[in-house]
């Protein structure tokens, strides 16, 4: 089975690591313990890691082992037309059509490597973390995972399968690694410009990262402005420094564009005008991985910076 998946995998251009399913449990107790000793804030945890449900769904019978795949994904644009000027607006990847790339990348597994007699489902889980444990991807100092032959611009699919496990544990030996390139390297914690990056600890401030803030539909803080002037959430600092990045991002135009007058649609919030509609329905259309109010609102703050 290990090698029909391996070329599986080379045949689309993706990477993948294997492990045992015991590796969830041992990630899940990682985790756990770091919200213990407060290395992750209770809110924070609370926030964006207590709705894994690892094996708790019980969708396939006897789960025996897990396969972690890493699609590479560019980043996508839109263009908005604004004051005279037309923009062009970054989605970095892996948010345009997140949850699409899972179900396709699941359909294309099973019907080119599944048996009658096996079964597979998608993981809901910490799958930066089962990555690096199962020797796929190694953390960068900015807690991004990186594979060499795509930087950090891959999107993770987790998938568990009662095909058994050909491999006890997983490519690391259930440790997490840093890039052997982060060693030496401060390039990302200079970029930050919220001192989320510590040379201190192993861990990212994630509560200090841009990105939680543009992801959240919750106020921007009093003052905060993105550090990016392109990016419609997160902000790339920290990727686009990276050496183990150089040359590795591309740039995908969506065909978006939104017009002068649904530009001051936009910034105006009018949710009431007869364009609110078609400017909602061109969001959507992206199948972005957050709600489109967010975006929004993440554009409106960009355009009146």
């Amino acid at each position: 089975m290990n090698q029909e998946a391996f070329c599986w995998a080379k045949e689309r251009g993706y990477k993948i690591g294997l492990a045992s399913v015991e590796l969830l449990q041992v990630v899940k107790n990682k985790l756990e313990t770091r919200k213990i000793r407060r290395e992750i804030q209770s809110e924070f945890f609370n926030k964006y890691f207590s709705s894994f449900t690892y094996l708790k769904d019980g969708l396939i019978d006897k789960p025996s082992s897990i396969i972690i795949i890493a699609r590479p994904r560019p980043a996508h644009t839109i263009d908005v037309e604004f004051m005279g000027k037309r923009n062009r607006f970054v989605f970095p990847p892996t948010y345009v059509k997140y949850k699409d790339v899972f179900n396709e990348v699941l359909v294309d597994f099973k019907h080119s490597l599944g048996r009658d007699k096996y079964q597979a489902s998608l993981i809901n889980a910490p799958l930066k973390s089962l990555a690096v444990h199962t020797g796929l991807a190694a953390y960068g100092k900015n807690n991004i995972t990186y594979i060499p032959e795509f930087g950090s611009y891959f999107q993770l699919i987790g998938i568990v399968t009662n095909i058994p496990a050909e491999k006890k544990n997983g490519g690391q030996d259930g440790k997490e690694i840093m890039a052997e390139r982060c060693q030496t390297c401060q390039a990302c914690l200079q970029a930050c410009p919220l001192q989320a990056i510590s040379s201190e600890r192993f861990l990212l401030f994630a509560e200090k990262c841009y990105v939680s803030y543009s992801e959240s539909p919750e106020p921007f803080p009093s003052g905060m402005i993105s550090p990016s002037p392109d990016c419609l959430i997160g902000c790339l600092k920290c990727q686009e420094v990276c050496p183990m990045n150089k040359g590795k991002l591309r740039y995908e135009d969506t065909g978006i564009y939104f017009t002068a007058a649904e530009s001051e649609v936009i910034i105006n919030n009018g949710t009431s005008s007869p364009r609110w509609k078609e400017i909602k329905g061109k969001l959507e259309s992206l199948g972005l991985s957050e709600d489109y109010l967010i975006q929004l609102r993440n554009l409106r703050q960009l355009l009146s910076g």
